[in-house]
């Protein structure tokens, strides 16, 4: 995670993302939900397109495997959602 919250750059559990989602933008926790969905979702159609992209740019390829690999950390850490690999 490159942002801080509640002090750490380390990426927040659920539980931590349903708070902030109620305090900071007094969202209800079934709104809070749907857009977790949402994400993990979006991130996971958007893998495709992101691995096609540093498959034909090889010299960046590394970098978007470490992009892909934290997007997968925050799938399962933040959103809990243990849907295996987003490619």
């Amino acid at each position: 995670m490159a942002l801080t919250l509640n002090g750490s750059t380390d990426w927040p559990d659920r539980k931590s993302l349903v708070r902030l989602g109620q305090i900071r933008c007094d969202l209800f926790v079934q709104m809070i939900k749907e857009i977790i969905e949402q994400t993990a979702d979006v991130l996971a159609s958007l893998a495709a397109e992101v691995t096609k992209y540093f498959d034909e740019n090889s010299s960046q390829r590394e970098i978007g495997n470490r992009l892909l690999a934290a997007w997968q950390t925050g799938v399962r850490e933040s959103l809990g959602f243990s849907r295996g690999s987003l490619v």
